[in-house]
């Protein structure tokens, strides 16, 4: 096939439906009824063309169509609904992640009252949550409606001296 037949069979489509300036047509149809092979191609066009019947609205409705735009799937999906559900699956597998994660069931410290080098195993419920906890100013002491009257008396000379 030579580089002419090639540009002819490019606009046999074109040439059928009737869509060409008057000199390309005359272009074609010249090289047409020298070329067997070109002539067989427009008739194999000229045929499916023919056989192929095309709505008469269908130009219409291909610019409706595109007009409309196709739908956005990101909307279609992230409906509030959907969103909602994925919201409580986030919420729930951070839930679990807190209240399953395992905690520490012992802490080791190190005590000066034990010989250098040496550490205590403390059950973790005894021992305080922070360096400093035990303190009663720092770890949450008890509240003045929690002392006792003779506790009260006490504090009250310790802060008149």
């Amino acid at each position: 096939m030579s580089d002419r037949c090639e540009w002819v069979r490019d606009r046999l489509p074109e040439l059928a439906a009737g869509r060409l300036e008057a000199a390309e047509e005359a272009a074609l149809r010249e090289h047409i009824e020298t070329c067997e092979a070109c002539a067989a191609e427009l008739a194999l066009v000229c045929l499916v063309r023919d056989e192929v019947a095309v709505p008469s609205d269908l130009e219409a409705r291909v610019r409706a169509a595109v007009l409309r735009g196709k739908p956005d799937r990101l909307r279609e999906w992230a409906s509030p609904g959907r969103l909602a559900m994925a919201a409580s699956v986030v919420l729930a597998l951070v839930t679990a992640s807190v209240v399953l994660q395992p905690g520490p069931e012992t802490i080791t410290t190190r005590d000066p009252g034990i010989a250098a080098g040496g550490s205590e195993v403390v059950d973790a419920l005894e021992a305080p949550p922070w360096p400093g906890a035990d303190e009663p100013l720092l770890g949450g002491g008890p509240a003045l409606y929690q002392l006792s009257t003779e506790e009260l008396v006490i504090l009250l000379e310790e802060l008149g001296s």
